[in-house]
């Protein structure tokens, strides 16, 4: 999934055709916690998009549905914000 949004949105395609230098170090640490991050971000806007629409629709506690997804996004977002290892200056 992540090669078809980096091929849809231009971000690093070099990088995955193999034509330019792959990231070191550093580089590497940041460029999977963006990932992490984006995904956090596109999951928890699901469970609330989900939560909307079934609260709006179906009648009763099925909105309830939607904490799934959205648990998830933020057990992601917590991770990546607080919980992840970090690669330090001069670590690589």
């Amino acid at each position: 999934m992540r090669r078809a949004l980096a091929h849809h949105f231009g971000d690093g395609v070099e990088r995955d055709r193999g034509q330019g230098p792959a990231p070191q170090g550093r580089a590497v640490d940041v460029e999977r916690r963006e990932g992490g991050r984006l995904a956090g971000v596109i999951v928890t806007g699901v469970g609330i998009g989900l939560s909307a629409m079934f609260a709006l629709l179906a009648p009763g506690g099925v909105w309830g549905i939607g904490l799934i997804p959205l648990l998830v996004g933020l057990a992601l977002l917590l991770y990546n914000y607080v919980l992840a290892p970090r690669v330090r200056d001069g670590e690589a």
